[in-house]
C-alpha cells in the first residue's frame, strides 16, 4: 500500500468514525472501501495508490458530508469537527 493511499484512508475512515457513521471496510484490488451509512442514505468512499477519493451513492445530507471531508483531504488541509 502506498503512504499517500494510507494517510488519506486513515483521515477518511477517522472523519466518518468521529462522526459516528455506520462502516464496513473491505480492501479491494487497487483500492480500500468504505461503506457508510447513516439512516437511509448510503455511500461508498473507495481511496486508490493515488490518494484519489471517490464517492458513490445518491446525492444526500451524508454524501455532502463525505464529499466536504474528501475536498478537505485531498487539497492537504485538515479536515477539523465539520
Amino acid at each position: 500500500m502506498s503512504e499517500i493511499l494510507e494517510a488519506n484512508y486513515n483521515q477518511m475512515k477517522s472523519y466518518i468514525e468521529r462522526n459516528q457513521f455506520p462502516f464496513s471496510e473491505k480492501t479491494e484490488q487497487n483500492c480500500k472501501r468504505l461503506d457508510v451509512q447513516n439512516g437511509k442514505s448510503k455511500c461508498v468512499v473507495k481511496v486508490y495508490g493515488t490518494g484519489t477519493i471517490q464517492l458513490q451513492g445518491a446525492e444526500c445530507k451524508l454524501k455532502e458530508a463525505l464529499s466536504q471531508a474528501k475536498d478537505a483531504i485531498e487539497n492537504e488541509e485538515t479536515i477539523g469537527e465539520m
